[in-house]
C-alpha cells in the first residue's frame, strides 16, 4: 500500500469524513513514534538493523552511546567484539548490579561482557585498547507523511490502519468501531510476530553465515 492509501482506508472505516484526514495523519505519526516503536516491547522485523552495524570502542573509556534511531536490543544476542584477525567474540550482557564498578577499582583489558544504563553501553573490563564492536539491535523507521517506502507502509499496513483506526473512532466516541478495529489491530500483531520469529532467524542465520 501506499501512504495515501492507508489514509484513505482508515478514512473509510471511521465514517469517510474529511474533515479527519488531518488528525489521521497526526495520529499515524503519534502512534507510530510513541506507541508502536518506542513504547513497544514488541518490536517487528523490518526494525531491525541491516546487518551489523559498527559501534567505537575507544581506549580506557568504558561507555559508548546507542545510536539516536536505537529502540531496543536484538534479542540473540547484540553486541560481537571484533578481533584483530576478524574473528567475533559475543559479548555475555549483565545486570548492572552484577556489574557495578566498585570505587578504586582500575582494571582493563580486553571487554568480555556490557551492561545498559539508559542509554550507554557499559563495557568490562574497561578497554585496554581501541576497536571495534558489532551490533545488531532494532532502530526506529523514520516515520515521515507521505513515505511510501517505511517499513510499516510496507509490511504491516494492516496493523498500522486498524491501531490508528481505533484511536480514532475512541476520539470520536465510536465505541462499535472502537472494538472492530481493536480486533483487527490484534489479528494483525499475531500476524506480524509469527513473520518476524521466522524473518529474523533467516536474517540472522544470513548475517553470520556472511562471515
Amino acid at each position: 500500500m501506499t501512504y495515501d492509501q492507508v489514509v484513505s482506508t482508515i478514512m473509510f472505516r471511521v465514517g469517510n469524513r474529511p474533515t479527519l484526514r488531518p488528525q489521521i495523519e497526526a495520529e499515524l505519526q503519534l502512534a507510530i513514534e510513541t506507541e508502536l516503536e518506542r513504547g513497544a516491547q514488541f518490536k517487528p522485523w523490518f526494525l531491525m538493523t541491516d546487518g551489523f552495524q559498527d559501534l567505537t570502542i575507544v581506549a580506557d573509556t568504558r561507555t559508548i552511546t546507542w545510536p539516536t534511531a536505537f529502540l531496543g536490543e536484538f534479542e540473540m544476542g547484540s553486541l560481537w567484539l571484533e578481533e584483530s584477525d576478524g574473528a567475533l567474540n559475543i559479548l555475555t550482557k549483565k545486570d548492572p548490579k552484577v556489574l557495578t564498578v566498585r570505587p578504586g577499582e582500575t582494571a582493563t583489558g580486553t571487554p568480555t561482557h556490557y551492561t545498559v544504563i539508559g542509554s550507554k553501553i557499559h563495557l568490562y573490563p574497561k578497554p585496554i585498547a581501541g576497536g571495534i564492536i558489532k551490533a545488531l539491535y532494532y532502530e526506529a523507521s523514520g516515520f515521515e507523511k507521505n513515505d511510501d517506502t517505511n517499513g510499516w507502509i510496507k509490511f504491516a499496513s494492516d496493523w498500522l490502519i486498524s491501531h490508528t483506526a481505533s484511536k480514532i473512532a475512541e476520539t470520536i466516541q465510536n465505541l462499535q468501531i472502537f472494538q472492530l478495529e481493536q480486533a483487527r489491530a490484534q489479528v494483525a500483531r499475531n500476524r506480524l510476530m509469527g513473520e518476524t520469529e521466522e524473518r529474523i532467524e533467516v536474517n540472522v542465520n544470513t548475517i553470520m553465515g556472511d562471515l
